[in-house]
């Protein structure tokens, strides 16, 4: 589960871009419909990351 709340990112910059709807969820990620300086619509994929040292070592596997 993610440690923020999508329904309360609306509105917040990231890195320039900034933040206009929520655009789904995945089993790893939410998309999200950003602006960027330009004023281009794009999309931003925010990882989930778990705090789990079990789930950290899990990916670190997986990876290699």
């Amino acid at each position: 589960m993610a440690s923020y709340h999508v329904e309360k990112m609306s509105g917040l910059t990231i890195g320039g871009y900034k933040i206009i709807e929520h655009l789904g969820s995945g089993g790893n990620a939410d998309v999200f419909k950003v602006m960027n300086r330009q004023r281009q619509y794009v999309a931003m994929k925010l990882l989930i990351v778990s705090k789990s040292r079990f789930e950290k070592n899990m990916l670190v596997s997986r990876m290699k």
